[in-house]
Formats: C-alpha cells, structure tokens, sequence
C-alpha cells in the first residue's frame, strides 16, 4: 500500500529519514531541513492527538473502499477497512469478491461505500 501520507506519524518517519539523508548530502542546508522535520513531526503528532479520540469514538469503525488505499490511515486508528478491488483501483472484483463484501456490509452494518 503507497498511501502511507494518510498516517500522520508515518509521514512523520519518513520525513525524518528523507531530512536526515538531505542533511547529509547538502550538510549546509542540515540546520533548515532539520527545522523543517521538527515541525512537520511536531504537526503530525497534533493530528493523531486531535484525530485519536474521534476514531476511537466513533460507532462505525468498519468501512469499505473502492480499493484498500486506507490501509496506514485504519491500522493507525483501529479501524477496519475492505477494499473491493484490492490494492489496484483498475481490478475488478469477482463474483465471489461481491458475495464476500455483501457479507462483510450486512454483518458490519456498513452505510458507506468510498
């Protein structure tokens, strides 16, 4: 799954390796690139706090997607996602795929499909 962006503290690790290897190829740009990271963490980790307690109360933690592009978002927030045509938007899914997300809907009760 490439949407690690919809985790905030996954983009906050990633940010934090791509300034570390930056600073070490343009050591004179270190200082700003060091800043810059400190900030973004510092912005992602507000958001899990602000996001946290809303995820954690809400009544529908089960959702269903086009495809599994949620996966970093769901595992960061406890919630469960079933993606219909997996990890590529362009697949389609199979009779069987269909049976097992009606399934999924009914027994989750899920009243949205992204």
């Amino acid at each position: 799954d490439p949407h690690t962006w919809l985790d905030p503290e996954k983009v906050a690790e990633e940010a934090q390796i791509i300034a570390d290897k930056l600073s070490k190829i343009d050591s004179k740009n270190k200082e700003t690139y060091q800043k810059n990271v400190k900030e973004l963490v510092a912005k992602a980790k507000e958001l899990t706090k602000k996001y946290q307690p809303i995820f954690k109360a809400a009544k529908q933690k089960t959702f269903v997607t086009q495809h599994t592009a949620f996966s970093y978002l769901a595992k960061r927030f406890g919630l469960t996602q079933l993606g219909i045509a997996g990890i590529s938007p362009e697949q389609e899914p199979s009779p069987r795929q269909l049976t097992e997300i009606e399934e999924f809907v009914k027994q989750y009760k899920v009243k949205t499909i992204f």
